[in-house]
C-alpha cells in the first residue's frame, strides 16, 4: 500500500510539473529586474521544455502601458544591456516571429552572464516589446 501511494505521489507532482503555468512573470523580473506591471498585456509566448539541468528557453511579447515603456530603455543600460542590429536567435524566437510578420523592432538590447542570454526588443508599434531568456 505504501508503495502505491509514494507511486501516486510521484505521478501527480510529475503531472503537476508538466502543467505549469507559463513563467512568464518570473522571466520578466528576472530579464528587466522589475515585477511585470498589472495593466501589461501578454500578447504571444513560446516556451521550450525544460532540460535535465532546468535549462530552457522563453519568449514572449508584452504590451506596456505609459510611461513604463518609455523608461525601460535606460533602465536596460543601467543594468548593462548592449543595443544591437541583431534579433535573437533561439528556437522560440523563430517559432514566435512567424507570428510577429507585420512588425519591426525599433531598437534591440542584450545582455549574457551566468550562461543566460537575455534579449528586449521595442517594437515599432511604440507599446510592445518582445523578450527572451535563454539558458545552456
Amino acid at each position: 500500500m505504501k508503495r502505491k501511494l509514494n507511486f501516486i505521489l510521484l505521478f501527480l507532482l510529475f503531472i503537476s510539473s508538466c502543467n505549469a503555468p507559463y513563467p512568464y512573470k518570473e522571466n520578466f523580473k528576472e530579464i528587466i529586474g522589475d515585477v511585470i506591471p498589472e495593466n501589461s498585456k501578454i500578447s504571444m509566448e513560446e516556451l521550450s521544455s525544460s532540460d535535465f539541468h532546468g535549462d530552457y528557453g522563453s519568449f514572449f511579447v508584452v504590451q506596456l502601458e505609459g510611461e513604463y515603456y518609455v523608461e525601460l530603455e535606460s533602465k536596460l543600460i543601467n543594468k548593462h544591456f548592449s543595443k544591437t542590429n541583431e534579433c535573437a536567435m533561439s528556437e522560440e524566437f523563430k517559432n514566435a516571429s512567424k507570428l510577429l510578420l507585420d512588425m519591426n523592432f525599433l531598437v534591440q538590447y542584450t545582455f549574457s552572464e551566468n550562461n543566460k542570454y537575455y534579449y528586449v526588443g521595442f517594437l515599432t508599434d511604440k507599446k510592445s516589446i518582445a523578450l527572451l531568456r535563454s539558458s545552456w
